[in-house]
């Protein structure tokens, strides 16, 4: 089991709201597994998820491959979605995403 140490100030209960909406985002992106995997970066990013090992973890969580994670970010940091810094941290080249009602949550476009 993979475990996520997201923030010292999460609680418990907000780890697992914030996990509930991620599996609410992933059923809203369709069946593409880019797109869905792409979509959850995106609001792991919002939520301060931004580096490789976590980003890896919480999405093994949603029942993607470590494998399948890996390729995507590699992907899309060639095509310029996101950047990653020297420090490891990934984050988003624009902030155009909406905001689901009161979370960070982003919406798929």
């Amino acid at each position: 089991m993979t475990i996520i140490h997201d923030s010292p100030v999460r609680t418990k209960e907000e780890r697992a709201e914030l996990f509930r909406a991620l599996r609410e985002l992933k059923r809203a992106c369709g069946k593409n597994k880019h797109d869905q995997i792409t979509t959850l970066i995106d609001a792991l990013l919002d939520e301060g998820i931004d580096t490789r090992p976590r980003i890896i973890g919480a999405l093994q969580r949603l029942d993607f491959s470590a494998n399948q994670v890996a390729a995507v970010l590699d992907d899309e940091v060639n095509r310029r979605r996101w950047r990653r810094h020297g420090h490891g941290q990934y984050a988003r080249t624009s902030n155009d995403l909406p905001v689901v009602s009161g979370t960070a949550i982003a919406q798929p476009l």
